[in-house]
């Protein structure tokens, strides 16, 4: 399975089935936050975003950031960006709390375009109990309700 992942071309999402992997760890990455998180496999690292999630941002270094932000701020129908970002670093801490163990990646290699510099893969992921991280993370609380 290992190899597939990590194959020349493996995140061209030329794959349409999703693939399994297993025994993945997070990785300890200032860019993680409650959607998006560096991986390790086989001593690869990857950035993978979560399918059909979307946390709050944690801030808002650039105006692209900034603009992000207001947006996230209006759609929760919160009162400023300073509660949106509480919300994000809450989801953060949750996501590495929840994946301290090793857990279950499933991705079909599809690119997750968006503000970061890096390559990301969309992916759910399964925590080390077999639940879906995105459906724990909407379910806790930590997307606000718009």
């Amino acid at each position: 399975m290992a190899a597939a992942f990590l194959g020349a071309g493996a995140c061209d999402g030329s794959s349409a089935e999703l693939q399994r992997f297993d025994h993945v760890r997070l990785v300890e990455n200032p860019s993680n936050d409650g959607d998006s998180l560096q991986v390790e496999l086989d001593g690869k690292s990857f950035t993978l975003r979560l399918y059909y999630v979307d946390c709050p941002e944690l801030s808002a270094p650039t105006s692209s950031d900034a603009a992000r932000l207001r947006e996230q701020t209006r759609y929760w129908g919160l009162e400023d960006a300073a509660r949106t970002v509480h919300f994000g670093q809450e989801a953060k801490n949750f996501t590495r709390k929840t994946l301290a163990e090793p857990f279950t990646v499933h991705t079909a290699f599809g690119n997750a375009p968006g503000r970061s510099a890096g390559a990301r893969i969309y992916a759910f992921v399964a925590t080390a109990d077999g639940k879906d991280l995105g459906a724990i993370v909407k379910e806790r609380g930590f997307l606000p309700v718009a």
